[in-house]
């Protein structure tokens, strides 16, 4: 990267001949280390990651993949795509965390990359492209889900996919290469509804739907073969979905099978008919701010910045970011069923929005309005240092905060992991190394190394996200980790005791499925269990606390997972 940062007449030239290149592999290296580092060290946690691995679990240890299925119920809330990609991990790589995970950090990359495609493509600067997939990469839920073990981000990546391709069949003038990009969107397309359902067609058709009727208004023209290209993709999309469907309804029916996964999952939550999900109208205004962090402050001036650039210059890439992050933000805010998580396709809308904007500011290319207009502000603040913000040198500013920034995170970590009680070792490694990077970063920067600086600045930011997620994987597998009960229960299963889950969640059937790779006995009466026990010599019984007989049980082991008290028990002999 030394020769990314030229100065001329005291702006940046971040778009040299080579930096498409350059930049790409940057990126797609920065992405990489940020999902995959640490990726095994926190234990499946909460009520979403054990059910999903053990779901894929299962899949990976019976050989059978029509069905999702927890144990002996029937798991048809999701289709089928996510549990197969963990599945396969798991009979490449075997059963760990970095398995469970694996197919969440590689679709985040995806999306990185495919969004950094996507604003090369649409004709904005390499640098505008690169900074929006760095702030896509560091967004909070980004970052998070591409972490987790859980079939959201797989939606977001197969769908911000298909947008990057819309938009290339959309942009061809060859009728032949919008074929090629029409089966692409199709493949897209339809890994996202074998993923999530519907909603992965849902929210591709209402921006595709916005864009070229609003497209088709500026231009004053129709464009037929788009329409007609789009519609063919659509089609072709759920194919596979419906192949998927018919051979599930070959084992259990339509009414069992087809009616729950077409119908009921999709228009039946829309509506209403899952009220654990329900949540008012403003429910995404409320989250949005944490959902989208840290370009929060920014999102409504990146809105109003490409309104502006719509109805002056009629810019369309400005429309199709906009049809992109406002239109399906208004149908997910329609449907009634809502979850922070539900954003994530949308994440990658507004950070381009921003990107985009905030880069411009950096390369000179795009002004802030002229002092003259502030005419309110100029009661408060100078004009002149107004002036003085709209050619500051930004590079400048970051030289002087981040290095003694970063100095002070490297303090906070080091805080965090005392009272938190993570190893004296690890905090010295991850504070230490924050704190090596920030000098180093001020050296370079007061000697104007500015290649090396923008160097360090991924490097600290990388091992500051890795400080985070070691901190929360010390506090996840000291309180919330399933492991611990389960290497219990595995180990009195090779004494030779016969394992009973007394009314087991699904988290807790996730759990079992993943960590002993075997199927369980569960029963959810005691009537169930009074006559299983009676028919096998030694048993040991999982209970919640709570649900143990107050007689007739010897407990063996007990458990705290959060706030939640497990207790493994003996049946007692009668004498």
């Amino acid at each position: 990267m030394q020769n990314i940062l030229n100065f001329e007449n005291g702006r940046f030239s971040l778009n040299d001949s080579g930096s498409f290149k350059r930049y790409f592999w940057v990126l797609l290296f920065f992405t990489l280390l940020m999902m995959l580092t640490g990726l095994g060290q926190k234990d499946l946690a909460g009520a979403d990651e054990p059910r999903t691995a053990g779901i894929a679990a299962q899949m990976a240890f019976t050989g059978k993949y029509v069905i999702p299925a927890l144990g002996a119920s029937r798991f048809l809330e999701k289709p089928p795509l996510y549990f197969w990609a963990t599945a396969l991990s798991f009979k490449a790589f075997g059963y760990s965390n970095f398995t469970a995970r694996y197919s969440s950090a590689v679709m985040a990359t995806l999306g990185v990359m495919c969004l950094y495609l996507l604003l090369t493509g649409m004709g904005f600067s390499n640098f505008s492209a690169f900074f929006s997939g760095f702030l896509l990469a560091i967004s909070s839920q980004w970052w998070a889900s591409g972490r987790t073990c859980l079939y959201d981000m797989m939606l977001a990546g197969f769908i911000t996919a298909s947008i990057c391709m819309f938009y290339k069949m959309h942009s061809s003038g060859s009728l032949s290469r919008k074929f090629l990009w029409m089966f692409g969107i199709a493949l897209a397309i339809s890994g996202a509804v074998l993923t999530k359902s519907l909603v992965g067609l849902a929210i591709p058709a209402v921006t595709f739907g916005a864009y070229l009727f609003f497209h088709d208004i500026i231009k004053r023209k129709i464009s037929f073969a788009d329409w007609l290209l789009t519609g063919v993709a659509f089609m072709l999309a759920l194919i596979p979905t419906a192949i998927w469907v018919y051979l599930l309804c070959q084992e259990v029916g339509w009414q069992d099978g087809g009616y729950v996964v077409v119908v009921h999952n999709n228009f039946g939550r829309f509506a209403g008919s899952h009220p654990d999900h329900r949540e008012a109208f403003y429910y995404y205004l409320t989250k949005f701010p944490e959902f989208i962090q840290p370009i929060t402050f920014f999102i409504p001036f990146a809105i109003w910045y490409h309104f502006r650039e719509l109805k002056k210059q009629r810019s369309t890439t400005s429309l199709f970011l906009l049809c992109w992050a406002l239109v399906p933000y208004l149908l997910l805010t329609a449907s009634s069923a809502k979850r922070q998580v539900y954003l994530l396709p949308l994440n990658p809308a507004f950070v381009a929005l921003t990107g985009v904007m905030l880069a411009g500011l950096i390369e000179g290319t795009i002004k802030l309005p002229p002092v003259s207009s502030y005419e309110k502000l100029k009661k408060f603040i100078s004009p002149g240092w107004l002036e003085k913000i709209t050619t500051v040198n930004i590079l400048y500013g970051l030289g002087y905060i981040l290095g003694p920034a970063t100095f002070i995170v490297g303090i906070v970590v080091a805080i965090i992991g005392i009272c938190m009680k993570l190893p004296g070792s690890s905090t010295c490694m991850l504070a230490g190394a924050i704190w090596i990077i920030s000098v180093t970063m001020i050296f370079n920067f007061s000697r104007k190394r500015y290649g090396v600086f923008c160097t360090l600045i991924l490097l600290q930011v990388l091992v500051v996200f890795t400080s985070i997620a070691s901190l929360e994987a010390h506090k996840i597998n000291t309180t919330r980790s399933f492991r611990p009960m389960f290497s219990a229960i595995n180990h009195l299963d090779g004494q030779g005791a016969e394992i009973i889950l007394y009314r087991p969640w699904d988290r807790i059937k996730g759990a079992a499925l993943f960590y002993r790779h075997k199927e369980f006995i569960a029963v959810d009466d005691e009537d169930t269990l009074t006559k299983l026990l009676r028919q096998t010599s030694r048993a040991v019984v999982l209970f919640l606390k709570e649900e143990m007989p107050p007689e007739g049980f010897k407990p063996l082991q007990e458990f705290k997972i959060k706030k939640d008290y497990f207790v493994l028990a003996v049946q007692e002999q009668k004498n």
